[in-house]
């Protein structure tokens, strides 16, 4: 999968879709506002890298790595796909060698991290991580799969729609009468 922004439109786009999950009046500095700010600097900065201007690279990457530091945000450039929703401010480390899908949901306390042999996971598209989430290794979790609050995910899941609890991680049956009252 290529995840590099290469060219003005996508970034547009990139900006455009994941902007949208985020509220906030304008000029006052709510959580809604900064994640926007982070959100507009993360892909700047993949844009600018990614097409060689130097330049503005290491200015978008000053501006990100600063406001990163600052909250503890620290989502490396070109390892998330497009319509990535950070849900609150908060601790949120991922690996650089790190893969995450489309449309993906990350909550606060979340680490993404490398296992001893310096594999990372690979997260499909459509994917919820609920808060204080661990997944380390190179392992890959499938479409569409929601991971549990405070879950430590160690090895691959690959059915598509799983959900994942528990430390170590398992994934749990959801019978038909919950799924239908939801």
């Amino acid at each position: 999968v290529n995840m590099e922004i290469k060219d003005r439109q996508t970034l547009s786009e990139y900006i455009s879709e994941e902007t949208k999950c985020y509220s906030g009046r304008a000029l006052l500095v709510t959580e809604g506002n900064v994640l926007r700010r982070h959100i507009i600097l993360l892909r700047k900065a993949e844009y600018h890298t990614n097409s060689g201007h130097r330049m503005r690279s290491m200015f978008y990457k000053f501006r990100l790595f600063k406001l990163q530091n600052r909250y503890g945000l620290h989502i490396p450039l070109n390892t998330c796909e497009r319509g990535l929703n950070i849900a609150h401010l908060g601790p949120i480390i991922i690996n650089h060698k790190a893969r995450i899908g489309k449309n993906c949901r990350i909550h606060v306390g979340v680490n993404i991290g490398a296992g001893s042999d310096g594999e990372a996971p690979q997260i499909g598209d459509n994917c919820y991580i609920g808060p204080g989430a661990k997944i380390f290794n190179g392992i890959k979790i499938a479409d569409n799969c929601q991971i549990g609050a405070n879950a430590v995910v160690n090895k691959s899941c690959e059915i598509k729609g799983s959900i994942l609890v528990g430390v170590p991680a398992k994934k749990v049956e959801v019978s038909r009468k919950e799924q239908n009252n939801d």
